[in-house]
């Protein structure tokens, strides 16, 4: 076994804190993963009734939005490379926009979720979100810098931010491209995956 002291705790989803901050020591931020669990209930429920998919594209932000945006439900779900960008729409569109890039020579890769995540399709679903999260135990003194996905900063030490974050990750893109140029300019050069692939990393050496 070894044991890593860590200067900051960098959060890609939601899920993730229920994998990792849920069950550590010092750093945990939130006790008891009922709402995490009920979310993915919803989460399937929704997706069950509303298909949507996610399509990563081997293009900057600006470029991969201009070409979408001809189809009216696709939107920014991940930024995850300055030349990655991953949008989020119902079927029908990300199979059209999914058929033009290839013919147009460019590399696409489709996410194998059954769901547009991080996108406006789960809108709807906000009201019920807020309610599910209103009573999660938020241990707001953490000794170091926990990232939100959703803004790309720190999580302010304040009960209500944290349960308004973590309820509503799912309707908002996550910034990861802005979550790991600002934790480079606070200080942070070493960086350690704790997931099973190397995915995250793969992305950090291109940014």
């Amino acid at each position: 076994n070894a044991a890593v002291l860590a200067d900051a705790e960098l959060q890609f989803e939601v899920d993730e804190v229920k994998a990792d901050l849920l069950r550590v020591g010092p750093h945990r931020l939130v006790h008891g993963d009922r709402s995490l669990e009920q979310r993915m209930k919803l989460m399937q429920e929704y997706g069950d009734e509303y298909i949507g998919d996610l399509l990563a594209i081997n293009l900057p932000r600006k470029e991969a939005l201009e070409i979408s945006e001809k189809y009216p439900t696709i939107a920014l779900a991940n930024h995850n490379a300055p030349d990655q960008t991953v949008v989020g729409g119902i079927r029908a569109d990300i199979f059209a926009l999914q058929k033009e890039l290839v013919h147009k020579g460019i590399r696409v890769y489709h996410v194998p979720l059954d769901g547009a995540y991080h996108t406006g399709i789960f809108e709807p679903l906000r009201d019920e979100l807020t309610d599910m999260f209103k009573d999660l135990k938020v241990d707001i003194d953490w000794k170091i810098p926990i990232y939100d996905c959703l803004t790309g900063e720190p999580f302010e030490h304040e009960a209500e931010i944290v349960r308004s974050r973590l309820a509503h990750q799912l309707l908002a893109p996550v910034e990861w491209v802005k979550l790991m140029n600002n934790v480079f300019q606070d200080g942070a050069r070493v960086f350690i995956e704790t997931g099973p692939r190397a995915v995250l990393t793969n992305l950090h050496e291109g940014i």
